[in-house]
């Protein structure tokens, strides 16, 4: 296990590189209107699913560094579980032309908390809780 800087340096490269992802991809993606209107709906898709791994990839690498086993247990249940959910919406969305305004919702507000620092930081406060 790290000492105690080191565990704080892998923390805030991982926040960092999270935020990095989180904040290019709502600029040039979610909130660019000519990006949405010029690509098919199929390569949203893709975009989205990739911005996910790539957080996950990331919050992985970090928690590997900085913490326990058993915090990488909870965030990759966690990835996991949502993961499924919008692989579900997204496939439905895919084949059938045009998913529920509802279901769509629903997998934005997902995606948006999967690729934000909130999953992260979470794990670390529950770590730093449960640890001390």
């Amino acid at each position: 296990m790290p000492d105690r800087s080191n565990r704080r340096r892998y923390f805030f490269i991982g926040l960092t590189a999270i935020s990095v992802v989180y904040i290019i991809y709502n600029i040039y993606f979610a909130d660019n209107g000519a990006y949405y209107q010029s690509v098919s709906r199929n390569v949203r898709h893709i975009n989205s699913f990739a911005s996910v791994l790539l957080v996950y990839w990331i919050g992985l690498l970090a928690l590997k560094k900085y913490s326990v086993r058993w915090i990488i247990l909870i965030w990759h249940l966690l990835y996991g579980s949502c993961v499924l959910i919008l692989l579900g919406i997204g496939g439905y969305d895919w084949y059938s032309g045009q998913a529920a305004f509802q279901f769509i919702n629903v997998a934005r507000t997902l995606h948006e908390f999967l690729i934000s620092p909130v999953p992260y930081v979470g794990i670390a406060i529950i770590r730093k809780t449960l640890s001390s």
